[in-house]
């Protein structure tokens, strides 16, 4: 379903359509995407605003909240 993408501008367009078929797989509201390259992590913020995010690393539960709270501060949310 990724695919190969030019940039990140094309996979955060492509982003809404993802966690929608991810969402008919799995309800959640956070999901860990493996590939090749490299990781992403795609999580609802808010009902309007997905952030995906390239990781090094596995985040850990608490660690992806940190995330998405500094993402509501910095978005004004």
């Amino acid at each position: 379903m990724m695919g190969n993408f030019e940039g990140y501008e094309e996979l955060s367009a492509k982003a809404p359509e993802l966690f929608k078929a991810l969402s008919e797989l799995e309800p959640a509201n956070k999901y860990t995407i493996l590939g090749e390259k490299g990781d992403y992590l795609l999580v609802k913020v808010t009902p309007d605003v997905l952030l995906l995010a390239e990781t090094s690393k596995k985040l850990s539960a608490t660690e992806i909240e940190e995330l998405i709270e500094r993402t509501k501060k910095e978005l004004g949310l």
